[in-house]
């Protein structure tokens, strides 16, 4: 059961943290009415490093908790 809280605590956290940085990436282009991707405001600013790692948290998260789900 510890598995099963603590791995869906880590993916909550990796996906709240990539949401977040997904769009706080993108306020400036939104106020100023640009064009530019997200992948390259982050590249910009070297956040895409940042964004993987936030990612890796998440299926690490999954991948913990479904194996606490299925260990007897």
């Amino acid at each position: 059961m510890k598995k099963v809280i603590w791995g869906a605590s880590l993916s909550l956290a990796g996906i709240i943290a990539t949401a977040l940085l997904l769009g706080f990436s993108m306020i400036k282009d939104w106020i100023n009415d640009d064009t530019y991707s997200v992948i390259f405001n982050l590249s910009r600013y070297n956040l895409l490093p940042v964004l993987v790692f936030f990612i890796i948290i998440t299926i690490l998260g999954i991948v913990i908790s479904l194996w606490g789900i299925f260990e007897k």
